[in-house]
């Protein structure tokens, strides 16, 4: 698809966000917003009518991933703007945003992957900081390095990956931070105790065997 089939800016933003497909296909832009395919028209579409209705609703332009929750709703990592809930039915929106003072807020307002747990809990890393928001609740929990055992590893981890076996695994440069939901903390591997050098992890694949594997730039 290109810029005529209705991908808004898509030579000004130099690229593309996340796509989400399930029954319909919708994709974030980095200045276009999210956008969704039209099938009949074999088109993309923004969900809003005007540019001034995309900031309004979204506080922002630049949609860095998309994730479903189980009614539906997709949520989305707007940059440098926080979280927003798109309701696909009633076209509303929910801003989730970062304070500092308010420790019940997102850590930070960059944030850098989001992820569903196996009991529907939506994790976010960000710049600084790992954050947890349990199911129907708007309130969250944040988590940090500390020198206490069962914290995350770094306070700068970036992927989420949740595995065959519904388990969250929480990944950075350093190394990997596997969630126990039962103590709420965590067990981590750490890539240099193997010999391995810290490198620029960008992905995690899983084998048929449940191994995982890091892959970097």
């Amino acid at each position: 698809f290109q810029a005529e089939d209705g991908i808004r800016d898509l030579v000004r933003s130099r690229g593309l966000g996340d796509v989400y497909k399930r029954q319909d296909i919708y994709m974030g832009s980095w200045l276009g917003g999210l956008q969704r395919h039209d099938s009949k028209a074999n088109h993309f579409r923004s969900v809003t009518s005007s540019y001034e209705e995309l900031i309004a609703s979204f506080h922002g332009t630049d949609i860095r991933a998309i994730e479903e929750d189980p009614e539906g709703n997709l949520w989305l990592i707007v940059h440098g703007k926080s979280l927003t809930c798109y309701d696909k039915h009633t076209g509303t929106t929910t801003l989730f945003e970062s304070r500092s003072e308010v420790p019940t807020t997102l850590s930070n307002a960059y944030l850098l992957d989001i992820c569903f747990d196996a009991e529907h809990n939506l994790w976010a890393t960000s710049a600084w900081g790992l954050n947890r928001l349990p199911w129907g609740d708007s309130t969250f929990t944040r988590y940090f390095s500390s020198d206490e055992g069962g914290s995350i590893l770094s306070n700068s981890m970036h992927l989420l990956y949740k595995d065959a076996m519904g388990r969250l695994w929480v990944a950075g440069n350093e190394g990997l931070s596997l969630y126990n939901p039962a103590m709420d903390s965590f067990f981590n591997i750490r890539f240099v105790d193997f010999g391995l050098e810290q490198f620029l992890l960008k992905g995690i694949q899983e084998d048929l065997l449940g191994n995982l594997w890091p892959v970097s730039y």
